[in-house]
Parts: C-alpha cells; sequence; structure tokens
C-alpha cells in the first residue's frame, strides 16, 4: 500500500509543473489535489507503540519484522514489537566499536546484523543483534554525511541532501557493498547552481 501512495504523490508532482525555455520547473501548486483520507483507507490496523524505557522525542525509528530500533541521545535501543525493551546495541563514545552521536542504522534481518553508519567518519560499524560489536570498516563514500542509508541484497545505499551553497552538481546517492566498497554513485548533472 505504501508502495502505491508513495506512486500517486510522485504522479502528482511529475504532472503539476511547466518546463520553462530555461529549463527551470515551475510548480503550479493550485493543480494539487487534496483530499481528505480517513485512516481506514489506507490501512486494516493500527496500533500505537509507547517505548518503556526512553523518552522518545526524536528518536530515529527503523523497523525489522520481530523488533525496531531506536537511535537516541543514549544510543540504539532495540524494542520488541510491543515496545519493551531488549538490549542496548553498542554505546555512544570514541572508543573501538562505539558510535559518536551522528548515526543512522540499518538491519540485515537474513544475517542477523544491524549496521551503524558513523556520519561524521564514514565508517560503517556491524552488531549482533544482542548487541556485539562484531567489525568496522571504512566506507568509500563520494562525500561525508549522507542522510540516510539503507541495507538491500547485500548492498548499502545511501542518500544525500542537495546543498546549493556547496556544489555545483551535488550527488544525489551512492551505492556500497557491505564492507564499504563503493560500487556506484549518482550525481545531480540537471543542478546547476551560480555561486550565491
Amino acid at each position: 500500500m505504501k508502495d502505491i501512495f508513495l506512486f500517486l504523490v510522485l504522479f502528482a508532482l511529475c504532472s503539476c509543473h511547466n518546463y520553462t525555455k530555461s529549463k527551470t520547473v515551475v510548480w503550479n501548486y493550485d493543480d494539487f489535489i487534496s483530499a481528505n483520507v480517513r485512516m481506514s483507507d489506507i490501512a486494516d490496523e493500527m496500533t500505537i507503540i509507547q517505548p518503556d524505557s526512553i523518552d522518545y522525542k526524536g528518536a530515529e525509528i527503523v523497523h525489522a519484522s520481530s523488533f525496531f530500533l531506536a537511535g537516541t541521545e543514549q544510543g540504539i535501543l532495540r524494542y520488541d514489537k510491543e515496545g519493551h525493551f531488549m538490549n542496548r546495541i553498542g554505546a555512544i563514545g570514541q572508543g573501538p566499536g562505539e558510535y559518536r552521536r551522528f548515526y543512522n542504522m540499518a538491519i540485515n534481518e537474513t544475517d542477523r546484523i544491524i549496521y551503524v553508519y558513523c556520519m561524521d567518519t564514514s565508517a560503517l560499524l556491524s552488531f549482533s543483534y544482542e548487541g556485539t560489536f562484531l567489525n568496522k570498516h571504512s566506507l568509500q563514500l563520494p562525500k561525508e554525511w549522507a542522510w540516510k542509508f539503507y541495507y538491500l541484497e547485500d548492498k548499502f545505499y545511501f542518500y544525500y541532501l542537495v546543498n546549493a551553497d556547496s556544489e555545483s552538481a551535488p550527488y544525489m546517492y551512492a551505492i556500497t557493498d557491505t564492507i564499504g566498497n563503493l560500487l556506484y554513485s549518482k550525481l545531480d548533472e540537471s543542478l546547476d547552481f551560480a555561486p550565491g
């Protein structure tokens, strides 16, 4: 259902703009359709889960089939589907197997591994589901600070924010293998920012 919703949003965005001779995209927001949607139209069931041991504000959440991770200022915490605390994944710090406060998470359910992407150092840490440190790899990314990363079929996908102030051709995404080797990266060559 999420895929259909995402497709409809992208379709609406693509159909509601005009191209001028300068190749600048001009969005006509009057063409966007606004509609009230009931929760029952998009989901059969909804459950609100309040984890039992953290202040939940601002936590980054990553879901697996039988648990979820909450990335907090106290570190990465693992909870079962009902919100009961299971264990901590590694720890925040600067020692071996520790990560700083700028991190993102991904889950490999097949091999039961939790990956932590250290954004400021372009390092990739791996942990068991029980929180035991397994390995560290340096990532060969085209630039640091990817805003989001995902694991899928033995590859990592890193997505970047467009920063008009620093680059004329910003990176869109990069793909690495599970030990950090760069496989592919994509520049957004359609964007061309003038200085200032």
